[in-house]
């Protein structure tokens, strides 16, 4: 009799398993269609690491370098700026993932980065991750710029802190992720600094990953290059900013129109992402942090629900070794963050010029301790690494570059659905090409060109048009 119960409840038990994984089944279907539909990301980013990660984190900081062949090693600046970030993190408890998103030059036929032994060697002892984007249509520093935005689909984080590639931590940044998760979080999931000239750094920011977050992401770029030269300073990235509401920049610069510092780029784009698209934003500006959400009236509306001051604490300075002589930030007096990092803008990086500055004194110690601990052989002291090949900002004209090739790849398509009729495809062509050497604005300023597509007055004709993008890179 026992048995026969036993047998009942075993087949019970069976039942009920069976109708548990049917429903498991039936949610992952409905939430991702198929299986092709939740592995199409890998057309666009290489998830599979080339190294370990050092220990399983739900946070990461992310890098970008761009422009990388074998042929012109000249990003290897930039890739040891990122160890000496990595080692800097590391020494001061960091235990968040390291990750650098590589771009290989559309030139190269290589599909990884070609290291040394001993650089490889380093990267695996941080506990970096690289991870390979598609080549760029048109590999320039603009095209660059946005590929920043691939790290809305490192899903396997909660929160990615991304830097540029020529920034210098100078302690545990990981508070910032603390301040942005969980219960006593007083930060929203996607956090902008106001810069000198622009009201979101597009060189240190946090956003929170989400695979369909990216595909909108990269369909708002899309859009926004086939739509041409033209940049629409009132509407911008998509939003027409109304009063009171408006931007401020660190050096309390303000606007409505989209003009500030890098709004045609990747700082215009975050600051239309974060607080206009997603509409859940913490901006920090010096000791003030302002919050912006949905309007309670409007979910198709934001508002500045709170202004608070002094709520991210004293930083990280304690973190740091006191056997490190730490130097001070550019913007120390800005407060936290700001004091927290150095951003080697321009030519100011220490692997290009060497400059008589605190910070690049203290860039060249990490970078010797750095090649003792591992024993590399790198000659420090002589030690010295061109310009990256894709520049050190992004001019005006890049942007067109990477417009008309979009263009030019939506005219492919529509050609292929011609019939390959010649009439057809020169109307198409001459419809949807426009001519580099047409006059070129940046909101109301324009420069004139020269047949040739040089500027008028060369570079200081440039400037003078205010056409750089952004503060440098």
């Amino acid at each position: 009799m026992k048995r026969e119960k036993m047998n009942h409840l075993l087949k019970l038990w069976r039942v009920i398993f069976a109708m548990l994984s049917f429903s498991i089944f039936l949610v992952n279907f409905f939430l991702f269609g198929t299986l092709e539909n939740t592995t199409s990301y890998l057309r666009n980013i290489d998830y599979a690491p080339s190294f370990p990660s050092l220990t399983t984190t739900k946070h990461a900081y992310a890098f970008l370098i761009a422009g990388c062949e074998s042929s012109n090693p000249s990003y290897m600046g930039l890739l040891y700026n990122i160890i000496v970030a990595a080692h800097i993190l590391r020494r001061s408890g960091s235990t968040s993932d390291i990750v650098i998103l590589v771009r290989m030059a559309t030139t190269s036929t290589e599909t990884s980065l070609l290291l040394d032994p001993d650089v490889e060697e380093v990267l695996q002892n941080y506990g970096i991750i690289l991870k390979y984007l598609e080549k760029a249509k048109v590999d320039n520093f603009y095209t660059a710029m946005l590929d920043k935005f691939a790290i809305l689909d490192l899903k396997e984080y909660t929160r990615v802190l991304f830097m540029d590639a020529d920034v210098m931590p100078l302690c545990n940044l990981d508070y910032m992720f603390k301040l942005s998760e969980g219960k006593n979080a007083v930060l929203r999931e996607n956090i902008v600094l106001a810069y000198r000239h622009e009201p979101a750094s597009g060189g240190f920011f946090i956003l929170k990953p989400n695979h369909t977050d990216y595909l909108s992401m990269v369909q708002i770029q899309s859009e926004r290059l086939k739509q041409g030269y033209h940049f629409d300073t009132l509407n911008g990235w998509g939003h027409t900013i109304q009063p009171p509401d408006e931007w401020v920049t660190l050096y309390g610069e303000r606007g409505t129109n989209w003009t500030f510092y890098g709004a045609l780029a990747d700082q215009g784009l975050l600051y239309y992402w974060t607080k206009y698209f997603k509409k859940s934003l913490s901006i920090i500006n010096t000791n003030k942090v302002e919050t912006w959400s949905s309007s309670d009236s409007d979910i198709n509306m934001v508002q500045k629900i709170r202004e608070e001051h002094d709520i991210i604490g004293h930083g990280c300075a304690s973190t740091l070794p006191s056997t490190y002589q730490r130097p001070s930030s550019h913007d120390e007096g800005y407060g936290i963050p700001y004091a927290d990092f150095v951003h080697f803008t321009g030519k100011a990086k220490p692997w290009v010029r060497k400059q008589q500055s605190p910070a690049s004194e203290f860039w060249f110690s990490i970078l010797r301790e750095v090649v003792k601990e591992n024993n590399m052989l790198l000659d420090v002291e002589n030690f010295k690494i061109g310009f990256p090949s894709l520049g050190s900002f992004p001019a005006h004209i890049m942007a067109h570059q990477a417009m008309e090739a979009e263009v030019a790849a939506s005219e492919v398509t529509r050609n292929e659905g011609l019939n390959n009729n010649t009439d057809n495809q020169k109307e198409t062509k001459e419809k949807f090409i426009v001519s580099p050497h047409n006059r070129l604005t940046y909101g109301r300023l324009e420069a004139p060109r020269t047949p040739t597509g040089r500027f008028v007055g060369g570079k200081n004709k440039e400037k003078k048009f205010g056409l750089m993008l952004t503060y440098g890179g």
